[in-house]
């Protein structure tokens, strides 16, 4: 596994498209997002 920083806008776009080739990289690294992530999402 690996870990990424990542996003808010990017995360929001990978959940909105609902595209099923984003699951494998979703299922097999770490995200790691800032604390406001949630707030903004």
């Amino acid at each position: 596994m690996t870990d990424f920083v990542i996003d808010t806008n990017v995360l929001m776009s990978i959940l909105i498209s609902g595209k099923a080739d984003y699951r494998p990289i979703l299922t097999f690294n770490n995200f790691i997002l800032p604390d406001f992530a949630l707030i903004e999402i």
